[in-house]
C-alpha cells in the first residue's frame, strides 16, 4: 500500500474504540430480567407481611435486630438535645448535601473508662454476639479504634413536612486509610433536626422495614405507615424496571466489612427563624431573583452504632455544604476552569505560530506537550464523568472546561508533539544509527598550546578583495562523551518497551506511549500512596525540554511567556484541589503540594539558567554529551585605529558590527576586565565557518534555516 493511502493512527484508534463499543452490547440480558422478577416477588411478599404487621394481624414478619437497651442511654451522652425551633433559630428542612467529618472509632471490647458513656459502651458489649462479632469485624481485616474519615452524601425525598425519607451513601474510613461504603436509608424530622438511619454494605439489600426500633416511640407508629406508603411507591418502580427492555446490572463492588451500621444524627441549629428558612429553602430550589438571608451551612453531630459487631464511631465535626449551594460553587469552579484552559489553548497557539519553521521545531522536545496531552485527557475524562454522573443543574458547566481541555488534547497538543517526532525522526534515526556503529574512540593526542588572540583569524564578512572565496575548514561535529547505561537505556531493555518498540509506525508507537501513560495516571490516582508520585510526574513537563536543550546545546526553544503562563495556568489545578481547604471535590489540603509547586519553579529557573549561562550548565564536564560551539570567541577590531570599533559587517543585515567602550580587547591587545567582557561579547556571533552577525541577526535566522546564509553549510545550534 502506498505510504500516502495509509490512514492515521489517530483514525484507526477511533474505529476500534467504536467498534468495541458496538459490539459490547447494551441489549436485555434474561438472567437480569429474571432477577429482577425474583426480587420483584420478594419484595411484593415483604410489602404485604409489613403491612399486616402494621395492622397488627397475622404476619411473620419480626424485627430481626432492634437495638439493645444501652444504646439509648450511650447516645443521651455522645449526641446533643435538640430543643423545638422558635423565633431564634430553626433546623434545615431539606439537609440534601455534601457532609464531611473526622471520626473516631471505639471499639467496645476496649473502652477506655474516663469516657463518660463507657458504663452504658460496657453493658452494650455484654450483650454483643461476641462470635458473631469477630466474624464481621474481622473477615477482612478491617480495623475499628482509631482516628478515621466520613463522608455523607445524602438526598432527602418530598414529604409531608413532619417527616421525609433520606437516602444515600456513607464512606467510612479506617485509620489505616481503607473505605467502606454504605447505603443509606433513613428519615428526617424537620422539626427537632433529627435522623435516624440504618446502613448496610454497599451491594447488599437495605430492609427499610427493620427502621422503627431505632425511633422514639412518639413516631414509631406514624412511621411504619409511612414506610408502608413508601415501600409501595418502590414496588412501583421496580415493576416499571423490570417491564423495561435493555436493563443492565452493575456488580457492587467488594466491601472491607459487613458490619451493619445505625446512623444517628443531631443538626445543629441555624440562627434564622422557620419562616426565614422556609424562604431560604424555597429561593434555594425554585430562584426568582428575590433578596434572601445569607445561606446557612449544615453543622451538627452523628454516630455510628453497630450492636452486632460492638463499634461506635462518633463524627463530632459534622459539616458540609447543601446541594443548591455545592452545585453553585461547582459551576464557579468550572467557569474558572474554562478561564483557565482558555488561557492555556492561546498560549499554545501563539507557541505553535512562532515555531512554523524545521528549524526552530528541531529544538523543541515533543513529550513536554506529550506529558500535558496526558494530563488534558484525564481532565477531559474527570470533568466529562463527574457531569454526566451528577445530573443538575451544574452538569453542562461541568462539561465546558472537558470540552476544552479535549480540544487542548486532541485538536493541539497530540497533532502539536506528532509534527515534532515527524520533523525530529530523521535526525533521531542518524543519531541512533551513528551511536550503534560508533568506533572505539582512540587515545586523545595532546593537548595544543593555547592560540594567542592575534593568531586567531579575522572575520569574514562579504570576502576577500579578489572576488576569490576564502575556504576555511570546518568545525569537525560535537563527538559524544562515552557514557554509563542511563535510565533510558535500562527501560528499553524491558519486556514493556520492546512489545512497544515492535510498532512499526512511529506516529502509532506514540500514541501506544501516550495511552499508557493515561492508564498508568488513572491507576495512579486511585492508590492515595501514589497521589503525589503520580502528581509530580504529570508535573515534570519540563523536565524533556531540559534535557533536551542539554543534549543538543540548544536555548530558546519557547517562549517566556508560554513557560510561565503555562506553569501558573496548570498549577493553578492542583493547587486548588490539594491546597483550598473547600473545593468542590472535598479534597482536604496538604503539605506536599508546595513540593510539586517548588518542583515546577525549579525547572522554570534551569530553564532561564540554560539560556543565560549555557545548556548544560547545571551538569558537571564528564557528564556533558555535547561539545557546544562557541560563537563568541574573544575578537579584535578589524582597524584599531578607526574611530568605531567595528569587526566588520553583518552579512544578514550589511550593518556594522560595533563594539562599545568597554572592548574584549583593547586596542593594544590586552584582555580587559571580565565584567566588561560579558555585556560586550554577546554582541556578535561568529560561525564556524567564519562569518560574523549580529547575535540578534542570527539568532532571527536559526529559527527559519540551520544553515549559513552565505556559504550554506550546517551551523550548530547558538
Amino acid at each position: 500500500m502506498d505510504a500516502q493511502q495509509r490512514p492515521s493512527p489517530l483514525s484507526s484508534l477511533i474505529t476500534i474504540i467504536i467498534i468495541f463499543f458496538l459490539m459490547s452490547g447494551t441489549g436485555p440480558d434474561p438472567a437480569v430480567h429474571l432477577r429482577l422478577l425474583e426480587a420483584l416477588r420478594a419484595r411484593t411478599a415483604e410489602l404485604d407481611d409489613f403491612t399486616s404487621f402494621v395492622n397488627e394481624t397475622d404476619s411473620n414478619f419480626t424485627y430481626t435486630s432492634p437495638p439493645p437497651a444501652p444504646v439509648t442511654p450511650m447516645l443521651t451522652h455522645i449526641l446533643p438535645e435538640t430543643p423545638l425551633p422558635n423565633s431564634a433559630f430553626s433546623y434545615h428542612n431539606n439537609i440534601t448535601g455534601f457532609l464531611r467529618s473526622s471520626a473516631i472509632s471505639y471499639n467496645l471490647s476496649s473502652l477506655s473508662s474516663t469516657l463518660p458513656w463507657a458504663a452504658d459502651g460496657k453493658e452494650l458489649y455484654s450483650q454483643v454476639n461476641v462470635t458473631q462479632s469477630h466474624i464481621l469485624k474481622e473477615e477482612y481485616s478491617w480495623d475499628w479504634t482509631g482516628k478515621g474519615k466520613v463522608a455523607l452524601n445524602i438526598k432527602e425525598e418530598k414529604g409531608d413536612g413532619e417527616m421525609t425519607f433520606v437516602h444515600g451513601q456513607l464512606d467510612v474510613t479506617s485509620p489505616t486509610e481503607f473505605t467502606a461504603s454504605y447505603s443509606v436509608e433513613g428519615v428526617h424530622f424537620p422539626l427537632n433536626g433529627t435522623v435516624y438511619a440504618i446502613a448496610s454494605p454497599v451491594g447488599r439489600f437495605v430492609d427499610l422495614r427493620q427502621l422503627p426500633p431505632l425511633l422514639p416511640d412518639t413516631v414509631r407508629n406514624s412511621t411504619s405507615w409511612a414506610i408502608v406508603t413508601e415501600l409501595k411507591r418502590r414496588l412501583k418502580e421496580l415493576r416499571t424496571l423490570a417491564d423495561s427492555p435493555g436493563m443492565s446490572e452493575p456488580m457492587p463492588p467488594m466491601q472491607p466489612t459487613s458490619c451493619p451500621l445505625a446512623l444517628y444524627l443531631r443538626l445543629a441549629p441555624s440562627a434564622l427563624p422557620l419562616h426565614a428558612m422556609l424562604d431560604l429553602e424555597r429561593e434555594s430550589r425554585d430562584p426568582t431573583g428575590e433578596n434572601t438571608f445569607p445561606t446557612q451551612s449544615i453543622k451538627g453531630k452523628a454516630a455510628l452504632v453497630s450492636w452486632k459487631c460492638g463499634v461506635v464511631v462518633v463524627l463530632d465535626e459534622l459539616g458540609g455544604l447543601k446541594a443548591d449551594r455545592f452545585w453553585r460553587k461547582a459551576t464557579t469552579y468550572a467557569s474558572l476552569a474554562s478561564m483557565v484552559y482558555l488561557v492555556l489553548l492561546i498560549l499554545l497557539v501563539r507557541q505553535m505560530e512562532d515555531t512554523r519553521t524545521p528549524a526552530s521545531i528541531s529544538k523543541l522536545s515533543r513529550w513536554s506537550f506529550a506529558l500535558q496531552a496526558v494530563g488534558d485527557a484525564y481532565s477531559f475524562v474527570c470533568h466529562l464523568t463527574i457531569g454526566i454522573v451528577s445530573d443538575n443543574r451544574a452538569s453542562l458547566s461541568l462539561i465546558a472546561p472537558g470540552f476544552l481541555a479535549a480540544t487542548l488534547f486532541l485538536v493541539f497538543e497530540v497533532r502539536y508533539a506528532t509534527l515534532i517526532h515527524r520533523i525530529q525522526a530523521p535526525e533521531d534515526d542518524a543519531a541512533q544509527a551513528a551511536q550503534q556503529t560508533a568506533p572505539v574512540p582512540a587515545p586523545a593526542p595532546a593537548p595544543a598550546a593555547p592560540r594567542q588572540i592575534s593568531e586567531l583569524p579575522l572575520p569574514v564578512t562579504t570576502g576577500p578583495a579578489t572576488g576569490t572565496p576564502v575556504v576555511t575548514p570546518a568545525t569537525p561535529a560535537p563527538a559524544l562523551l562515552a557514557s554509563g547505561p542511563s535510565i533510558s537505556g535500562l527501560f528499553r531493555q524491558t519486556m514493556l518497551w520492546r512489545a512497544i518498540n515492535s510498532i512499526t509506525d512511529p506516529e502509532s508507537k506514540f500514541w501506544a506511549l501516550l495511552l499508557l501513560s493515561f492508564i498508568f495516571l488513572v491507576q495512579a490516582t486511585l492508590s492515595p500512596s501514589l497521589v503525589l508520585f503520580a502528581v509530580g510526574a504529570l508535573y515534570s513537563f519540563w523536565v524533556p525540554q531540559i534535557v533536551r536543550n542539554a543534549r543538543r546545546g540548544t536555548r530558546k526553544a519557547l517562549r517566556w511567556t508560554y513557560v510561565i503562563g503555562t506553569s501558573i495556568a496548570r498549577l493553578s489545578f492542583v493547587l486548588y484541589i490539594f491546597a483550598c481547604p473547600k473545593n468542590v471535590l472535598f479534597a482536604e489540603p496538604t503539605e506536599w503540594v508546595w513540593t510539586v509547586v517548588a518542583w515546577v519553579a525549579f525547572q522554570v529557573i534551569v530553564l532561564f539558567g540554560q539560556e543565560v549561562f549555557g545548556p548544560a550548565f547545571f551538569l558537571p564536564k564528564s557528564w556533558t554529551t555535547t561539545q557546544t560551539y562557541d560563537y563568541h570567541p574573544p575578537l579584535s577590531p578589524t582597524d584599531t585605529e578607526a574611530p568605531e570599533k567595528s569587526l566588520g559587517d553583518c552579512v544578514i543585515c550589511m550593518e556594522p558590527i560595533l563594539l562599545g567602550p568597554e572592548s574584549t580587547v583593547g586596542a593594544t591587545g590586552d584582555k580587559a576586565s571580565l565584567l566588561a567582557s560579558v555585556g560586550v561579547r554577546k554582541n556578535y556571533a561568529l560561525a564556524p565557518c567564519h562569518h560574523l552577525f549580529h547575535t540578534a541577526c542570527l539568532e532571527r535566522w536559526l529559527a527559519i534555516k540551520n544553515i549559513c546564509p552565505q556559504c550554506r553549510r550546517p551551523l550548530p545550534p547558538l
